[in-house]
């Protein structure tokens, strides 16, 4: 029978001093870990490549990427994400950037858009619910200016097609008058 959703199977949970299993086998091992990784490293040696893979993961850490400061001017990407995107892949392929650092910046930009949008986002919902307390409390009220941006600018296009969604009753309103 499946479990009721939101439900779990052992609604009491673990009991305790039951011991972990995992536990007690590592507990078991650890006096002999010397030993066993000496063999490891002699297997390793002989050439077999499990236990090469295994003392090799233990050894070396993972690479990381070392990227150095990014030394250059930003006003060279231009304003816009789009162009500082087009200008971060020129980088790359020009081979001024490495793809990693490439791969970091875009990242920046991404974050950055982020931040914009939901600033955006959050000043046009607080216009939004500003304007309905005042028509609820009988006040009629002006559309909000939304800023003008180029054709191309989503963020423009975005904040007219809003604007056209929650400011035409209140236009006819108040042409009405």
């Amino acid at each position: 029978m499946p479990f009721q959703k939101g439900q779990s199977g052992n609604p009491t949970g673990r009991p305790a001093g039951i011991p972990d299993k995992r536990r007690k086998i590592a507990e078991s091992l650890e006096s002999k870990a010397p030993a066993i990784w000496r063999k490891a490293v002699a297997l390793a040696l002989a050439g077999d490549g499990v236990a090469l893979k295994i003392v090799c993961d233990r050894i070396l850490p993972p690479l990381k990427s070392r990227a150095e400061p990014l030394r250059v001017n930003p006003d060279d990407f231009g304003d816009r994400p789009g162009d500082q995107a087009q200008g971060v892949i020129r980088a790359v392929f020009a081979g001024e950037i490495s793809p990693d650092t490439a791969a970091d910046v875009m990242a920046l930009i991404r974050t950055a858009v982020d931040v914009i949008v939901s600033t955006e986002v959050i000043e046009r919902l607080a216009a939004i619910e500003e304007r309905i307390a005042d028509l609820a409390e009988g006040r009629q009220t002006r559309p909000a200016v939304v800023r003008t941006a180029d054709a191309d600018d989503p963020l423009a296009a975005a904040a007219g097609a809003l604007r056209l969604i929650t400011h035409p009753p209140l236009a006819r309103m108040e042409t009405a008058n």
